[in-house]
């Protein structure tokens, strides 16, 4: 298990760094026998129309592998072809894999055919994304309906991939990615399923919310990503919010970054984003390398360990967005893997050189807190998850 997760979680996160990087919840029939309408079950049988009418908020169950990937389902196409797709804020395009691929990677995924689809629109443009220097994906783009919980999206542009080389796409649970970061970063220019919900009014606030549990006992109760609002079951207390200092991804000024409230060297004013796609927190070495000496993690076939019995002594690490402290405690940002009697605990910090320092907080970061996405406002909030 140990392996199996360590593959898992360096290879998905590294994937989707660089992109950057619950059942079935379909678009149900609703029927109702006139006959079985009782004066009592007005209220909730007519509820969903009001939601139809005011464009939501919807509501989109999340799945949870191993805390490593997270996913949703999603359906193109007439009749409807599933997916499962990774919600991923640190990206803008939304792809699978075409019938047409035929590399081994392709073969092992729910596959998207054209032809079996009475609403698809050709459009044929060439797709190619890197993935840093660990693969390249390529295919075309196409147009069909797309289908993401009780929210359905007209000719949406997505991504045909027919050709996968050289990334860690054989580990994932998923399909595809559902990106859902700003237009400005879109291969090919294709307009974001969430720019054209907002523009068909299929959502009435330009806003998503996202919350994701980090219960591996409970991997059916992943999360939930909420379209046109945000879900106060999941979060409690205020937002802290940020204002977004560059479109593209959700970026946005750290303050600094606090152990036992001494700063973390060269950590003031850096750049971060908030990447739903990425498994673990990334960032320049310098910063990572201090914060792993300071907990004491020593490293271990690619990644940083600390003795599980040291657990409770580990200090706390915060990280201050707009004036606000935001903490994550030991089993937040330690992931604690068991195999019978004997455990491993593994960092959720990872080094990563990218160019100018940032911060990428990922699922270890949002495990904790409740994340909005509001592109109205242009900013990103952070509440408390409960």
């Amino acid at each position: 298990m140990k392996n199996n997760f360590l593959r898992v979680l360096i290879g998905f996160g590294v994937l989707v760094l660089f992109a950057t990087g619950a059942a079935s919840h379909k678009c149900v029939p609703r029927t109702t026998s006139l006959a079985l309408w009782r004066p009592w079950d007005l209220e909730e049988t007519f509820s969903f129309l009001f939601d139809d009418l005011n464009g939501g908020p919807h509501h989109v169950p999340i799945e949870n592998f191993m805390n490593a990937q997270y996913y949703c389902h999603m359906d193109i196409g007439t009749p409807p072809q599933h997916f499962k797709v990774v919600p991923d804020t640190g990206s803008s395009n939304l792809w699978v894999p075409s019938s047409e691929c035929l590399w081994p990677p392709c073969l092992l995924h729910s596959r998207y055919s054209h032809s079996k689809s009475s609403t698809y629109q050709a459009n044929g443009t060439r797709f190619e994304i890197h993935y840093g220097t660990k693969g390249t994906l390529r295919g075309y783009i196409s147009k069909d309906v797309v289908t993401l919980g009780d929210a359905v999206v007209n000719s949406q542009q997505f991504a045909e991939l027919t050709t996968v080389r050289g990334i860690s796409f054989l580990a994932g649970r998923f399909d595809g990615i559902l990106g859902l970061g700003f237009d400005s970063i879109s291969v090919d220019h294709v307009t974001p399923l969430f720019y054209n919900m907002i523009e068909q009014h299929v959502v009435d606030d330009p806003i998503f919310g996202f919350w994701i549990s980090r219960d591996m006992h409970q991997p059916e109760i992943g999360g939930e990503l909420t379209l046109g609002g945000v879900d106060p079951a999941h979060f409690e207390g205020d937002f802290v919010f940020a204002p977004v200092s560059q479109k593209g991804y959700w970026e946005f000024k750290m303050d600094k970054v606090l152990i036992e409230d001494g700063a973390v060297s060269q950590s003031e004013n850096m750049r971060a984003i908030a990447d739903t796609g990425t498994s673990l927190i990334a960032g320049p070495s310098a910063l990572i390398e201090e914060i792993h000496r300071r907990i004491g993690a020593k490293e271990l076939r690619s990644v940083h360990v600390v003795d599980c019995d040291q657990m409770d002594k580990l200090p706390p690490i915060t990280f201050v967005v707009s004036g606000h402290k935001l903490t994550l405690q030991p089993n937040d940002y330690i992931l604690r893997l068991e195999k019978g009697d004997k455990a491993i605990c593994i960092s959720g910090f990872m080094a990563l050189d990218i160019g100018e320092p940032m911060l990428i907080l990922g699922d270890v970061f949002l495990g904790r807190f409740y994340s909005q996405y509001d592109y109205g406002n242009a900013r990103v909030g952070f509440a408390q998850s409960k």
